[in-house]
């Protein structure tokens, strides 16, 4: 029998060689600068208020995006808004989507196993009408996809896929730079 795979999601990931440690100085003093930031799914920890050129990795972040670009249009990918995260001891990021964009995407600048993964999570719905008639999770079926996180690490994903970030349990703040890519 045939079978297609319909409205599948992507996911791009990449590691970019990076002074993170420089990185994480210059992100720890812009929240030196505005010590409030932003709440928006930021539960516990720091979220940044938004900026449009994102420090040391604008044009990786860029490159990637113009390749991924090549498959569905021939528009210039722009990032439109970006902010970083600092998230310490027990803080996540809730369940939420990226409106208005055509790809999102993050980069973690300081992580590592114990500091939370990211989720991926299937519409409420499908996963309802799945989970009804199947007793095997695997990729077709799972309602959630966790992927580990580790520093390096960039991903660039659908703006409308719904995601989170579990709680660091590391004594050490996970720090990452969440973005969107518009056409």
């Amino acid at each position: 029998m045939n079978c297609h795979h319909l409205f599948p999601q992507p996911l791009w990931h990449d590691h970019l060689t990076v002074d993170n440690d420089e990185l994480s100085r210059i992100l720890h003093s812009m929240r030196e600068r505005n010590p409030n930031g932003s709440q928006v799914s930021n539960i516990m920890g720091y979220q940044s208020s938004k900026f449009d050129v994102v420090p040391m990795i604008h044009d990786d972040i860029i490159s990637r995006a113009s390749i991924i670009m090549k498959e569905y249009c021939t528009k210039t990918p722009v990032i439109t808004d970006a902010w970083f995260n600092i998230n310490g001891h027990g803080a996540t990021n809730a369940q939420h989507h990226h409106p208005g964009a055509f790809l999102s995407g993050v980069y973690y600048v300081k992580a590592s196993q114990q500091s939370g993964a990211i989720c991926f999570h299937r519409d409420a719905s499908e996963a309802f009408i799945i989970q009804s008639f199947s007793d095997h999770l695997n990729d077709l079926t799972t309602p959630i996809m966790t992927l580990p996180v580790r520093e390096g690490l960039l991903l660039l994903f659908p703006s409308w896929l719904t995601h989170s970030v579990q709680h660091n349990t590391d004594q050490y703040d996970r720090i990452s730079i969440a973005f969107n890519i518009s056409i």
